[in-house]
């Protein structure tokens, strides 16, 4: 078997038995190994294995799971077809969060757009919110990005690239401060597409391209599972390439112990007083998906409080 490097801390011949150390976690190095350039085929299950048993240890100073009382939004998309503005289908919904933890300032991550102005995007979400009476702030436009976070009372992540997104997050030393702003301080998260990606253990679930070179999969973890935001499970006639159920399951053939959440359009997962709910606008059901099992669906308000037990 060949040898992984050694600047990566372990042996590749005894991976199974050992923990990878990520020397640089949350400093903002690219400290995630492509292991499975280094890898055969046999030892991809044992190395996924390695890898979810380091994404437990490291968070777990972090959280102690159902315990933890965050407010967390995650939609799986920013408008629906006739919305005239941001998160217009959800309003509903964001509107009694809004009063419960009432945020003065916002601070908005726009790094996953790729196509845009970021300043346009910030004056959007500001008509959304002038609403709430609450200021919305952007990120790029902060001269010390960790100091902006403290300095707000809630954060919005767009969609757009996610692999973009988690890299930046990681380059500019936000994962850590973001982290404890959202779980220790129960700061206001809203989060869409490539905003939802992030907030969920790892982004190895995404639909985006990795458009970057530097593949960081681990990011926030604000729910211990996977989420694929856009699902959908309509086949394409004349389509030859994978469906979506076809490509989680392939996922979960090499994450067996893992679960992921699909939602679909219109559709938000909530995370509030120590639940986990769905909402939905269209009503489409989610999806959860594991391991050598049908897929289960779950209407609007479903109680998922289940899920954050995930792994604890």
């Amino acid at each position: 078997m060949r040898s992984i490097p050694s600047r990566y801390g372990y042996d590749g011949t005894v991976l199974s038995q050992k923990v990878i150390p990520f020397p640089n976690l949350f400093t903002g190095a690219h400290y995630f190994p492509s292991i499975y350039e280094y890898l055969p085929v046999e030892s991809l299950k044992a190395a996924s294995a390695v890898v979810q048993e380091n994404i437990k240890i490291i968070y777990s100073k972090f959280a102690n799971c159902s315990e933890v009382v965050m407010n967390v939004m995650l939609f799986s998309n920013g408008k629906l077809p006739g919305d005239t503005s941001l998160l217009e289908y959800g309003k509903e919904w964001i509107r009694p969060m809004m009063e419960k933890t009432q945020p003065k300032k916002m601070l908005f991550i726009p790094f996953a757009m790729i196509r845009g102005q970021y300043s346009d995007r910030t004056q959007q979400l500001q008509q959304v919110f002038d609403e709430y009476d609450c200021e919305v702030v952007s990120i790029h436009e902060a001269e010390d990005p960790v100091q902006a976070l403290k300095e707000v009372d809630g954060i919005i992540i767009s969609g757009g690239n996610t692999w973009v997104l988690n890299r930046m997050l990681h380059d500019l030393g936000l994962v850590t401060p973001m982290r404890d702003a959202v779980i220790n301080k129960g700061k206001l998260f809203i989060g869409w597409s490539a905003g939802t990606n992030v907030a969920t253990p790892t982004i190895r679930t995404t639909n985006d391209m990795p458009i970057v070179s530097a593949a960081i999969l681990p990011a926030l973890n604000f729910v211990p599972f996977q989420i694929n935001p856009h699902y959908i499970e309509a086949s394409i006639s004349g389509h030859m390439g994978e469906t979506r159920d076809e490509r989680i399951e392939e996922f979960l053939c090499m994450n067996p112990s893992e679960v992921v959440v699909g939602i679909p359009e219109g559709t938000m997962l909530q995370v509030c007083e120590g639940k986990l709910t769905y909402h939905t606008a269209t009503g489409k059901p989610m999806k959860l998906f594991k391991h050598g099992q049908l897929a289960e669906t779950f209407t609007a308000d479903s109680d998922l409080a289940f899920l954050m037990d995930i792994g604890c």
